[in-house]
């Protein structure tokens, strides 16, 4: 139970900026969701996992503060 609502506390929303590529956009949230599976289960240290999604083009301000407030909304902190 825990994992699921910390994976949806994670989970990303794509903004995708000036990129149309659907396949660029697809194969970056496939990624990114494979390294928050990982991480989840314990194969992939925190700064790893940060560098990562970052790597793809997440914001990451937005990213922290999302998932802070997802965290807190889930009850998990």
């Amino acid at each position: 139970m825990i994992k699921e609502r910390g994976k949806e506390a994670l989970t990303l929303w794509v903004a995708t900026g000036v990129e149309t590529d659907a396949n660029s956009i697809i194969a970056k949230l496939s990624y990114c969701n494979r390294a928050i599976d990982l991480f989840l289960d314990g194969q992939l240290p925190i700064d790893v996992f940060l560098d990562s999604i970052e790597a793809q083009g997440v914001d990451m301000d937005d990213y922290a503060e999302t998932t802070a407030n997802n965290l807190n909304l889930f009850g998990l902190v």
